[in-house]
């Protein structure tokens, strides 16, 4: 790999900054870096494993529930996901991403919770 700047080595535990919805995260990972630039890449082989780690950390940051615990809390409080989604002021397609895990706005976060009860 070459950044065309510099040669590439690899590290482990480097820590790969992100910012998601204004959030800032730092999840370590080995990665290849750049000794001339810094510039930071991760291999196509890893790239599956550190979107699970970034998930993780942007949940625990925002304190959101995963999308195991959506649909469980949901069901338990016989909501269907059309009647959660009028709750909460998103679609109904919205709702079922989020149960799949895709990941929400710390916004979005905050009107779940208080719909499902968590907060």
């Amino acid at each position: 790999m070459d950044c065309r700047k510099g040669r590439v080595k690899i590290r482990r535990k480097y820590p790969v900054l992100h910012d998601i919805f204004g959030i800032k995260l730092t999840v370590l990972d080995r990665v290849y870096v750049c000794e001339r630039c810094n510039a930071v890449s991760i291999g196509w082989h890893r790239v599956a494993g550190h979107g699970i780690r970034l998930d993780r950390a942007y949940r625990a940051a925002i304190q959101a529930p995963t999308g195991k615990e959506i649909r469980k809390r949901r069901k338990a409080l016989g909501l269907t996901r059309a009647a959660l989604a009028e709750a909460v002021g998103v679609t109904e397609d919205k709702i079922a991403s989020w149960e799949r895990g895709v990941i929400f706005s710390p916004e979005d976060n905050a009107r779940l919770k208080q719909a499902l009860k968590l907060a």
